[in-house]
Protein backbone atom coordinates (compact mmCIF):
# COMPACT_ATOMS: atom_id res chain seq x y z
CA UNK A 1 0.00 0.00 0.00
CA UNK A 2 1.49 3.33 -1.08
CA UNK A 3 1.50 6.38 1.20
CA UNK A 4 1.89 10.12 0.67
CA UNK A 5 5.67 9.56 0.82
CA UNK A 6 5.44 7.69 -2.51
CA UNK A 7 3.74 10.56 -4.38
CA UNK A 8 5.25 13.74 -5.82
CA UNK A 9 2.29 16.00 -5.17
CA UNK A 10 3.75 19.45 -5.87
CA UNK A 11 1.73 21.08 -8.61
CA UNK A 12 -0.53 18.03 -8.87
CA UNK A 13 -4.27 17.80 -8.25
CA UNK A 14 -5.04 15.36 -5.45
CA UNK A 15 -8.48 13.99 -4.53
CA UNK A 16 -8.48 13.36 -0.78
CA UNK A 17 -11.23 11.25 0.83
CA UNK A 18 -11.63 12.06 4.51
CA UNK A 19 -14.15 11.11 7.18
CA UNK A 20 -15.26 14.37 8.79
CA UNK A 21 -18.67 13.00 9.79
CA UNK A 22 -19.34 14.79 13.08
CA UNK A 23 -21.83 14.74 15.97
CA UNK A 24 -24.59 17.32 15.47
CA UNK A 25 -26.30 19.37 18.15
CA UNK A 26 -29.16 21.73 17.20
CA UNK A 27 -28.00 21.82 13.59
CA UNK A 28 -24.43 22.64 14.58
CA UNK A 29 -21.59 20.19 14.00
CA UNK A 30 -19.34 19.57 16.97
CA UNK A 31 -15.57 19.76 16.70
CA UNK A 32 -13.99 16.33 17.09
CA UNK A 33 -10.80 14.33 16.87
CA UNK A 34 -11.48 13.13 13.30
CA UNK A 35 -11.64 16.67 11.95
CA UNK A 36 -8.45 17.61 13.78
CA UNK A 37 -6.64 14.50 12.53
CA UNK A 38 -7.61 14.98 8.87
CA UNK A 39 -6.61 18.65 9.10
CA UNK A 40 -3.05 17.40 9.59
CA UNK A 41 -3.11 15.48 6.30
CA UNK A 42 -4.64 18.47 4.50
CA UNK A 43 -1.97 20.83 5.86
CA UNK A 44 0.82 18.48 4.78
CA UNK A 45 -0.49 18.24 1.23
CA UNK A 46 -0.92 22.00 0.99
CA UNK A 47 2.57 22.63 2.40
CA UNK A 48 3.96 20.28 -0.26
CA UNK A 49 2.27 22.31 -3.00
CA UNK A 50 -0.59 19.97 -3.88
CA UNK A 51 -3.89 21.24 -5.28
CA UNK A 52 -6.13 19.43 -2.84
CA UNK A 53 -9.78 18.55 -3.48
CA UNK A 54 -11.47 17.13 -0.39
CA UNK A 55 -14.30 14.58 -0.54
CA UNK A 56 -16.35 13.86 2.59
CA UNK A 57 -19.81 13.15 3.96
CA UNK A 58 -22.06 14.06 6.86
CA UNK A 59 -24.86 11.69 7.88
CA UNK A 60 -27.14 9.83 5.50
CA UNK A 61 -30.03 11.05 3.41
CA UNK A 62 -33.19 11.14 5.49
CA UNK A 63 -31.36 11.40 8.82
CA UNK A 64 -31.36 14.56 10.98
CA UNK A 65 -27.57 14.85 10.76
CA UNK A 66 -27.50 14.85 6.93
CA UNK A 67 -26.03 18.31 6.35
CA UNK A 68 -23.93 20.29 3.86
CA UNK A 69 -20.21 20.54 4.64
CA UNK A 70 -19.89 24.34 4.93
CA UNK A 71 -19.42 24.18 8.70
CA UNK A 72 -16.78 21.50 8.25
CA UNK A 73 -14.77 23.80 5.97
CA UNK A 74 -14.55 26.38 8.75
CA UNK A 75 -13.34 23.84 11.32
CA UNK A 76 -10.84 22.25 8.93
CA UNK A 77 -9.49 25.73 8.07
CA UNK A 78 -9.07 26.47 11.77
CA UNK A 79 -7.14 23.28 12.54
CA UNK A 80 -5.09 23.18 9.32
CA UNK A 81 -4.22 26.88 9.55
CA UNK A 82 -5.14 27.13 5.87
CA UNK A 83 -7.97 28.74 3.93
CA UNK A 84 -10.28 25.99 2.70
CA UNK A 85 -12.80 27.05 0.11
CA UNK A 86 -16.19 25.32 0.16
CA UNK A 87 -18.37 24.78 -2.89
CA UNK A 88 -21.96 23.58 -2.49
CA UNK A 89 -21.79 21.01 -5.27
CA UNK A 90 -20.06 17.69 -5.98
CA UNK A 91 -19.95 17.10 -9.74
CA UNK A 92 -21.44 20.17 -11.45
CA UNK A 93 -19.87 22.67 -13.86
CA UNK A 94 -18.87 25.00 -10.99
CA UNK A 95 -16.87 22.16 -9.42
CA UNK A 96 -15.03 21.45 -12.67
CA UNK A 97 -14.15 25.12 -13.09
CA UNK A 98 -13.03 25.48 -9.47
CA UNK A 99 -10.75 22.43 -9.69
CA UNK A 100 -9.18 23.62 -12.95
CA UNK A 101 -8.44 27.02 -11.41
CA UNK A 102 -6.75 25.70 -8.25
CA UNK A 103 -3.22 26.95 -7.63
CA UNK A 104 -0.43 25.08 -5.88
CA UNK A 105 -1.19 24.71 -2.16
CA UNK A 106 -4.85 25.70 -2.48
CA UNK A 107 -7.62 23.57 -0.97
CA UNK A 108 -11.20 22.98 -2.05
CA UNK A 109 -13.87 21.10 -0.08
CA UNK A 110 -16.72 19.70 -2.16
CA UNK A 111 -20.18 19.24 -0.68
CA UNK A 112 -21.55 16.08 0.92
CA UNK A 113 -20.77 13.18 -1.47
CA UNK A 114 -23.86 11.40 -0.17
CA UNK A 115 -25.93 13.91 -2.14
CA UNK A 116 -25.16 11.49 -4.97
CA UNK A 117 -27.36 8.41 -4.89
CA UNK A 118 -24.58 6.25 -6.35
CA UNK A 119 -22.21 7.05 -3.48
CA UNK A 120 -23.60 4.48 -1.06
CA UNK A 121 -24.03 1.64 -3.56
CA UNK A 122 -21.86 -1.34 -2.57
CA UNK A 123 -20.03 -1.96 -5.86
CA UNK A 124 -16.56 -2.99 -7.00
CA UNK A 125 -13.90 -0.34 -7.70
CA UNK A 126 -14.22 -1.01 -11.42
CA UNK A 127 -18.01 -0.62 -11.39
CA UNK A 128 -17.81 2.57 -9.31
CA UNK A 129 -15.21 4.00 -11.71
CA UNK A 130 -17.92 4.04 -14.37
CA UNK A 131 -20.25 6.15 -12.23
CA UNK A 132 -20.86 9.89 -12.43
CA UNK A 133 -18.59 10.86 -9.54
CA UNK A 134 -15.42 9.21 -10.81
CA UNK A 135 -16.06 9.77 -14.51
CA UNK A 136 -16.56 13.50 -13.87
CA UNK A 137 -13.73 14.16 -11.43
CA UNK A 138 -10.95 11.67 -12.23
CA UNK A 139 -9.93 13.35 -15.54
CA UNK A 140 -9.32 16.55 -13.54
CA UNK A 141 -6.83 14.99 -11.11
CA UNK A 142 -3.53 13.18 -10.80
CA UNK A 143 -3.72 11.19 -7.57
CA UNK A 144 -6.30 9.77 -5.15
CA UNK A 145 -5.54 9.56 -1.44
CA UNK A 146 -7.80 7.64 0.93
CA UNK A 147 -7.39 9.02 4.44
CA UNK A 148 -10.75 7.67 5.64
CA UNK A 149 -10.00 4.39 7.42
CA UNK A 150 -13.30 4.76 9.30
CA UNK A 151 -15.41 4.37 6.12
CA UNK A 152 -13.12 1.89 4.37
CA UNK A 153 -15.29 -1.05 5.37
CA UNK A 154 -17.75 0.36 2.80
CA UNK A 155 -17.20 -0.22 -0.92
CA UNK A 156 -18.62 3.23 -1.72
CA UNK A 157 -17.92 5.31 -4.82
CA UNK A 158 -15.69 7.94 -3.19
CA UNK A 159 -13.82 5.28 -1.21
CA UNK A 160 -12.91 2.75 -3.92
CA UNK A 161 -13.97 4.15 -7.32
CA UNK A 162 -10.95 6.36 -8.01
CA UNK A 163 -8.48 3.56 -7.23
CA UNK A 164 -9.44 1.77 -10.45
CA UNK A 165 -8.36 4.68 -12.67
CA UNK A 166 -5.81 6.76 -10.70
CA UNK A 167 -2.57 6.20 -8.85
CA UNK A 168 -3.74 5.90 -5.24
CA UNK A 169 -2.24 5.97 -1.76
CA UNK A 170 -3.06 6.05 1.93
CA UNK A 171 -3.21 9.35 3.81
CA UNK A 172 -1.61 9.89 7.21
CA UNK A 173 -4.72 9.02 9.22
CA UNK A 174 -5.23 5.83 7.21
CA UNK A 175 -1.55 4.94 7.53
CA UNK A 176 -1.58 5.46 11.30
CA UNK A 177 -4.79 3.46 11.80
CA UNK A 178 -3.61 0.47 9.77
CA UNK A 179 -0.18 0.40 11.39
CA UNK A 180 -1.50 0.63 14.95
CA UNK A 181 -4.53 -1.66 14.63
CA UNK A 182 -2.34 -4.26 12.90
CA UNK A 183 -0.29 -4.52 16.09
CA UNK A 184 -3.25 -6.28 17.74
CA UNK A 185 -3.69 -8.96 15.09
CA UNK A 186 -2.40 -12.36 16.13
CA UNK A 187 -1.30 -11.14 19.59
CA UNK A 188 -2.83 -12.31 22.87
CA UNK A 189 -1.57 -11.16 26.28
CA UNK A 190 -3.42 -12.51 29.28
CA UNK A 191 -5.66 -11.59 30.92
CA UNK A 192 -7.21 -10.41 27.61
CA UNK A 193 -10.40 -8.40 28.18
CA UNK A 194 -13.02 -7.14 25.76
CA UNK A 195 -15.02 -4.09 26.88
CA UNK A 196 -18.09 -3.31 24.74
CA UNK A 197 -20.93 -0.84 24.94
CA UNK A 198 -22.72 1.78 22.88
CA UNK A 199 -25.98 1.59 20.98
CA UNK A 200 -24.98 -0.17 17.75
CA UNK A 201 -25.47 -3.89 18.44
CA UNK A 202 -24.79 -5.11 14.90
CA UNK A 203 -21.29 -3.60 14.91
CA UNK A 204 -20.30 -4.60 18.41
CA UNK A 205 -21.63 -8.16 18.35
CA UNK A 206 -19.27 -8.94 15.47
CA UNK A 207 -16.27 -8.16 17.66
CA UNK A 208 -17.74 -10.17 20.53
CA UNK A 209 -18.31 -13.18 18.26
CA UNK A 210 -14.75 -13.00 16.93
CA UNK A 211 -12.85 -12.38 20.17
CA UNK A 212 -14.95 -14.14 22.82
CA UNK A 213 -13.45 -17.59 22.11
CA UNK A 214 -9.91 -16.34 22.78
CA UNK A 215 -10.37 -13.65 25.44
CA UNK A 216 -10.70 -14.15 29.19
CA UNK A 217 -13.70 -11.94 29.87
CA UNK A 218 -16.21 -9.76 28.03
CA UNK A 219 -17.56 -6.74 29.90
CA UNK A 220 -20.89 -5.69 28.40
CA UNK A 221 -22.59 -2.35 28.99
CA UNK A 222 -24.67 0.29 27.21
CA UNK A 223 -27.49 -1.01 25.01
CA UNK A 224 -25.35 -4.10 24.36
CA UNK A 225 -25.33 -4.91 28.06
CA UNK A 226 -29.07 -4.30 28.28
CA UNK A 227 -29.67 -6.77 25.45
CA UNK A 228 -27.61 -9.36 27.31
CA UNK A 229 -29.68 -8.72 30.44
CA UNK A 230 -32.81 -9.37 28.37
CA UNK A 231 -31.21 -12.60 27.16
CA UNK A 232 -30.97 -13.78 30.78
CA UNK A 233 -34.69 -13.22 31.24
CA UNK A 234 -34.51 -9.82 32.95
CA UNK A 235 -37.11 -7.22 32.11
CA UNK A 236 -35.92 -3.63 31.71
CA UNK A 237 -39.15 -1.66 31.73
CA UNK A 238 -39.12 1.71 29.93
CA UNK A 239 -35.71 1.10 28.33
CA UNK A 240 -36.94 -2.14 26.80
CA UNK A 241 -39.67 -0.19 25.03
CA UNK A 242 -37.04 2.28 23.78
CA UNK A 243 -34.89 -0.57 22.47
CA UNK A 244 -37.82 -2.08 20.59
CA UNK A 245 -38.94 1.30 19.23
CA UNK A 246 -35.45 1.91 17.82
CA UNK A 247 -35.32 -1.45 16.06
CA UNK A 248 -32.49 -2.85 18.17
CA UNK A 249 -34.08 -6.22 18.89
CA UNK A 250 -33.20 -7.65 15.48
CA UNK A 251 -29.89 -8.87 16.91
CA UNK A 252 -31.49 -10.55 19.91
CA UNK A 253 -31.13 -14.11 18.61
CA UNK A 254 -27.39 -13.55 18.16
CA UNK A 255 -27.15 -12.06 21.67
CA UNK A 256 -28.83 -15.15 23.13
CA UNK A 257 -26.52 -17.44 21.15
CA UNK A 258 -23.40 -15.57 22.26
CA UNK A 259 -24.52 -15.62 25.88
CA UNK A 260 -25.29 -19.34 25.71
CA UNK A 261 -21.89 -20.11 24.17
CA UNK A 262 -19.76 -17.82 26.36
CA UNK A 263 -21.77 -17.46 29.57
CA UNK A 264 -18.72 -18.08 31.78
CA UNK A 265 -16.82 -15.16 30.22
CA UNK A 266 -19.52 -12.53 29.86
CA UNK A 267 -19.73 -10.08 32.77
CA UNK A 268 -23.16 -8.46 32.96
CA UNK A 269 -24.03 -5.20 34.72
CA UNK A 270 -25.10 -5.80 38.32
CA UNK A 271 -26.82 -2.43 38.52
CA UNK A 272 -27.88 0.38 36.20
CA UNK A 273 -28.39 4.14 36.50
CA UNK A 274 -31.92 5.32 35.75
CA UNK A 275 -33.32 8.82 35.32
CA UNK A 276 -35.53 9.45 38.34
CA UNK A 277 -35.37 13.25 38.54
CA UNK A 278 -31.61 12.72 38.52
CA UNK A 279 -29.29 9.73 38.56
CA UNK A 280 -30.50 6.77 40.62
CA UNK A 281 -28.76 3.39 40.84
CA UNK A 282 -31.06 0.40 40.43
CA UNK A 283 -29.94 -3.19 41.10
CA UNK A 284 -30.71 -5.60 38.27
CA UNK A 285 -32.74 -7.57 40.82
CA UNK A 286 -34.91 -4.44 41.12
CA UNK A 287 -35.76 -4.35 37.41
CA UNK A 288 -37.96 -3.61 35.52
CA UNK A 289 -37.79 0.15 36.00
CA UNK A 290 -40.39 2.69 34.92
CA UNK A 291 -37.52 5.20 34.65
CA UNK A 292 -35.25 5.27 31.62
CA UNK A 293 -31.84 3.62 31.98
CA UNK A 294 -28.94 5.71 30.65
CA UNK A 295 -25.81 4.27 32.25
CA UNK A 296 -24.30 1.44 34.26
CA UNK A 297 -24.54 1.73 38.05
CA UNK A 298 -21.84 2.39 40.65
CA UNK A 299 -21.35 -1.27 41.64
CA UNK A 300 -20.92 -2.24 37.99
CA UNK A 301 -18.40 0.56 37.49
CA UNK A 302 -16.36 -0.74 40.44
CA UNK A 303 -16.60 -4.37 39.29
CA UNK A 304 -15.59 -3.57 35.70
CA UNK A 305 -12.80 -1.20 36.78
CA UNK A 306 -11.24 -3.90 38.94
CA UNK A 307 -11.31 -6.35 36.04
CA UNK A 308 -9.82 -3.78 33.65
CA UNK A 309 -6.93 -2.96 35.98
CA UNK A 310 -5.96 -6.65 36.07
CA UNK A 311 -5.82 -6.93 32.26
CA UNK A 312 -2.66 -7.11 30.14
CA UNK A 313 -4.48 -6.74 26.82
CA UNK A 314 -7.72 -4.87 26.26
CA UNK A 315 -9.95 -3.92 23.34
CA UNK A 316 -12.74 -1.42 23.98
CA UNK A 317 -15.53 -0.38 21.60
CA UNK A 318 -18.49 1.78 22.61
CA UNK A 319 -19.38 3.76 25.71
CA UNK A 320 -21.08 2.31 28.84
CA UNK A 321 -23.76 4.99 28.89
CA UNK A 322 -25.10 8.23 27.47
CA UNK A 323 -21.95 10.20 28.30
CA UNK A 324 -23.29 13.46 26.81
CA UNK A 325 -26.28 13.45 29.21
CA UNK A 326 -25.70 15.34 32.44
CA UNK A 327 -25.51 12.95 35.36
CA UNK A 328 -25.00 9.87 33.19
CA UNK A 329 -21.43 10.42 32.08
CA UNK A 330 -20.07 8.64 35.17
CA UNK A 331 -19.88 5.13 33.71
CA UNK A 332 -18.00 6.21 30.58
CA UNK A 333 -15.64 8.52 32.47
CA UNK A 334 -14.75 5.99 35.18
CA UNK A 335 -14.28 3.05 32.81
CA UNK A 336 -11.98 5.16 30.63
CA UNK A 337 -10.04 6.22 33.73
CA UNK A 338 -9.65 2.54 34.64
CA UNK A 339 -8.23 1.84 31.17
CA UNK A 340 -5.93 4.84 31.55
CA UNK A 341 -4.72 3.49 34.89
CA UNK A 342 -4.17 -0.07 33.69
CA UNK A 343 -0.93 -1.45 32.31
CA UNK A 344 -2.71 -3.22 29.49
CA UNK A 345 -1.77 -3.26 25.81
CA UNK A 346 -4.94 -1.29 25.00
CA UNK A 347 -6.83 -0.50 21.80
CA UNK A 348 -9.91 1.73 21.89
CA UNK A 349 -12.20 2.29 18.91
CA UNK A 350 -15.34 4.08 17.83
CA UNK A 351 -16.33 7.68 17.22
CA UNK A 352 -18.08 8.06 20.59
CA UNK A 353 -15.24 6.36 22.42
CA UNK A 354 -12.59 8.64 20.90
CA UNK A 355 -14.77 11.70 21.54
CA UNK A 356 -15.21 10.68 25.19
CA UNK A 357 -11.45 10.21 25.59
CA UNK A 358 -10.98 13.86 24.67
CA UNK A 359 -14.01 15.08 26.63
CA UNK A 360 -12.87 13.52 29.91
CA UNK A 361 -9.22 14.45 29.54
CA UNK A 362 -7.93 10.88 29.34
CA UNK A 363 -4.15 10.76 28.83
CA UNK A 364 -3.68 9.15 25.42
CA UNK A 365 -0.05 8.45 26.23
CA UNK A 366 -1.28 5.87 28.75
CA UNK A 367 -3.36 4.07 26.11
CA UNK A 368 -1.63 2.09 23.39
CA UNK A 369 -3.88 3.43 20.62
CA UNK A 370 -7.22 5.20 20.21
CA UNK A 371 -8.75 4.51 16.80
CA UNK A 372 -11.05 7.09 15.22
CA UNK A 373 -13.07 4.37 13.50
CA UNK A 374 -16.11 2.36 14.54
CA UNK A 375 -17.37 -0.26 12.09
CA UNK A 376 -14.09 -0.33 10.17
CA UNK A 377 -12.18 -0.73 13.41
CA UNK A 378 -14.32 -3.73 14.36
CA UNK A 379 -13.96 -5.43 10.99
CA UNK A 380 -10.21 -4.83 10.86
CA UNK A 381 -9.43 -6.18 14.35
CA UNK A 382 -11.77 -9.08 13.60
CA UNK A 383 -9.45 -10.09 10.78
CA UNK A 384 -11.66 -9.05 7.88
CA UNK A 385 -10.47 -7.37 4.71
CA UNK A 386 -11.69 -3.80 4.24
CA UNK A 387 -12.66 -2.83 0.65
CA UNK A 388 -11.09 0.62 0.94
CA UNK A 389 -7.74 -0.83 2.02
CA UNK A 390 -7.80 -3.70 -0.46
CA UNK A 391 -8.49 -1.20 -3.27
CA UNK A 392 -5.32 0.73 -2.33
CA UNK A 393 -3.29 -2.44 -2.69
Amino acid sequence: MLTIDDLKVKGRTVFLRVDINAPVEDGRILDNERIRAHAGTIKELSDKGAKTVILGHQGRKGDPDFLPLKQHAALLSKHAGKRIRFIDDVVGARVTEAIKNLKDGEILLLDNVRNLKEETFELSPRDHSKGRLVKTLAPLGDFFINDAFSVSHRSHASVVGFTAVMKSAAGRVMQKEVENCSRFLGIVKRPFILVVGGKKPKEVLDIVAHHAPKCDSVLVSGVIGELFLLATGRELGSKEGWIRKNGLMDTFDLVKKLYSNHKSKIMLPVDVAADSHGRKDVSVEGLPSKDMIWDIGSRTIALFSTEIKKSRMLIMKGTPGNYLMKGFEKGTREILKAVEGSKAFSLLGGGDTSTAVGLFGIDKKKITYVSLAGGAFIEFVSGRKLPGIEALK
